[in-house]
């Protein structure tokens, strides 16, 4: 995996594949999410949004449901996050 550090990423799209980001900002930018080969730690999210490709079948727990990038699975609601109506962690 591609190791990308300390990049300060502005009105970028940036394909989340292949590449484990640590420490990087990413402000005003669309995040393009197309397989589950990638890997973020102590990065910022600043105005961005995150596009997961629909065809993409992946389990989210509670910190990847938290940013809005999906359902939180059974096991996710032990970790004390309200789960809304439609699977959500709120």
């Amino acid at each position: 995996m591609n190791v990308v550090m300390n990049e300060e990423f502005l009105n970028e799209t940036v394909v989340f594949e292949g590449n484990h980001y640590i420490g990087c900002s990413f402000t005003d930018c669309t995040i393009l999410i197309t397989s589950p080969d990638f890997d973020f730690d102590r990065c910022t999210f600043i105005g961005s949004s995150f596009q997961v490709d629909p065809n993409l079948e992946i389990g989210l727990t509670a910190p990847a449901a938290a940013i809005g990038l999906g359902p939180v699975l059974p096991e996710a609601e032990d970790a004390g996050g309200a789960v809304s109506p439609d699977g959500y962690l709120r």
